[in-house]
């Protein structure tokens, strides 16, 4: 059944004469009625980055808002993991796992007005195969001719059909856990043959990198959005305040908040000291994470964890050996200074002379991490594909990949993590927090599982 947003009932002129009347009675009271969710208004977001367009694309900083607002994947992740319908409003499996039918919503439309139909979803994912992506890679594994059409081998996936319009039939080589998961990646989002999406907005005004207007798109497949109008512009982090250039939603410390990201440290094993398990190890055992925590960046959650469940992070006992040598540390985008320093000063203590942001390739990375897909398997895969993955995790992977009993499956994937955490080429520091600071006009602003900024329910007072 299609889900719509309940609309405002109409009010007869002399009910509204009469509440009117009474609200400067309630308003002294400092008494009021529940508000409903209304049509209209604009809604202006800041945001530290945009993309240089609207395209689906892998998740990035720039692009994650953006495509919320402008796409729709066949598929979404709960956080038990499990695959549920969003475009496909249904999914049936057959032979034994190996098949799979999903039957598209008859009501989502482009902003055209034409139907999105199964060969729109068929022409996307084979964009999606195609694509630099993780999960594209999963499901290039798991459908029959998905890897030689990603290669470039095969002209088509042969594991991609349409039986009707309405309809689209996938084949896979052997039944997976959770076999449609990939298929929530926002690169995989269906759009029409100019590009164009069929999410709750629709872009009329593109700043590349700088600016996007959007307007509610009002044959949404779940309905109008209650927002009229969405502004996303790029701000400089110490504009990003509440109030000024009149935004709504800024970035940073707020009300909504969802420990989404992982702050990894990226070894290079292939230079010394690092192509040492040792020096590895050191490093891991070296970093002081509460001490980052408290003095650095308060809303993080210290962890030793890839992934969670979090294990008990215990006080590492002070180690004898020291490194030396010159070593280039790059510190990604969106982690503060302070941090970087931190972690510099602790590898300094280790002997180590660490450089920041000059050129060369760098020995250490310093970055935040977000799975592409909030689905444990395929977050496991992109970890190990992030640095040389030991043979112990590769096996382990693979063993996943084999098995669709789930509680083999998380045993594998346990392993692999345990072998992954071991070989200390990644190394977890902290579970960052996505957060937002949200007016008190604005309603309904969620954040997602890999803390994207959801929109599509949002009203605003009058």
């Amino acid at each position: 059944m299609r889900r719509t947003r309940p609309r405002v009932p109409a009010v007869a002129p002399l009910l509204c004469a009469l509440v009117l009347n009474l609200s400067a009675v309630f308003f002294a009271l400092d008494v009021g009625a529940a508000r409903s969710p209304h049509y209209g208004g604009e809604l202006r977001v800041g945001v530290l980055s945009l993309p240089q367009d609207a395209a689906p694309d892998r998740p990035s900083a720039s692009s994650t808002l953006l495509d919320t607002l402008v796409h729709d994947t066949l598929v979404s992740v709960e956080a038990s993991g499990a695959v549920v319908p969003r475009l496909a409003t249904s999914l049936h499996s057959a032979a034994n796992g190996r098949e799979w039918k999903l039957g598209l919503s008859p009501w989502a439309r482009f902003p055209s007005g034409e139907p999105v139909g199964a060969s729109d979803a068929i022409r996307a994912l084979q964009r999606f195969l195609r694509s630099d992506s993780s999960a594209a890679a999963a499901f290039a594994e798991r459908l029959e001719g998905g890897v030689d059409y990603r290669s470039g081998a095969a002209s088509n996936a042969i594991g991609l059909a349409s039986p009707t319009p309405g309809s689209l039939q996938l084949r896979l080589i052997r039944p997976f856990h959770h076999a449609l998961a990939p298929l929530a990646s926002a690169g995989s989002a269906v759009t029409d043959a100019r590009g164009r999406g069929c999410g709750p907005f629709i872009p009329v005004l593109a700043l590349p990198g700088e600016r996007f207007d959007l307007v509610g798109f009002g044959q949404h497949w779940r309905g109008r959005p209650y927002l009229t109008r969405v502004r996303l512009q790029r701000v400089a982090p110490h504009r990003a305040v509440l109030g000024v250039d009149d935004l709504d939603i800024v970035p940073g410390s707020g009300t909504l908040s969802r420990a989404a990201q992982t702050l990894l440290l990226r070894l290079d094993t292939t230079r010394p000291p690092f192509d040492s398990w040792q020096a590895r190890q050191l490093v891991s055992h070296s970093i002081d994470r509460p001490l980052l925590a408290a003095h650095v960046w308060p809303e993080i959650i210290p962890t030793t964890s890839l992934l969670l469940p979090e294990t008990t992070l215990q006080t590492s006992a002070p180690l004898e050996t020291r490194l030396s040598g010159g070593l280039l540390l790059e510190v990604g985008s969106g982690i503060p200074h302070a941090a970087g320093q931190r972690v510099m000063a602790h590898l300094s203590n280790l002997g180590l002379q660490v450089r920041i942001g000059e050129p060369g390739p760098p020995h250490i990375r310093l970055q935040l991490w977000t799975p592409e897909v909030p689905e444990r398997g395929l977050a496991v895969r992109e970890l190990a594909a992030l640095a040389p993955a030991p043979a112990a995790a590769q096996r382990a992977i693979r063993a996943s990949e084999q098995s669709a009993d789930p509680s083999q499956w998380s045993a594998h994937l346990d392993a692999a993590l345990a072998a992954l955490e071991d070989h200390a080429s990644l190394i977890a520091l902290a579970r960052v927090p996505v957060t937002f600071a949200v007016r008190r006009s604005v309603h309904g602003a969620q954040l997602d599982l890999a803390g994207r900024l959801l929109l599509e329910d949002v009203w605003v007072d009058p």
